[in-house]
């Protein structure tokens, strides 16, 4: 009965650590495609930027 019960208790503690660990993958992946997301965000902001600038020179000239 003992035994059965530590087996039990140790199995738990094994799904909860497998739990966290998902957890922390799955956050981790998150903070990846957010990165990701700014990093698609700054790049068509820079080419915005520079497409404007390009036209106010051609407009100054």
């Amino acid at each position: 009965m003992q035994k059965e019960t530590q087996q039990q208790r140790l199995e738990f503690e094994r799904q909860e650590r497998e739990k966290d660990r998902l957890d922390r993958e799955s956050e981790r992946e998150e903070r990846r495609l957010e990165r990701e997301e700014r990093r698609k965000e700054r790049k068509v902001q820079a080419k915005l930027t520079a497409s404007l600038l390009q036209h106010i020179k051609q407009n100054n000239d």
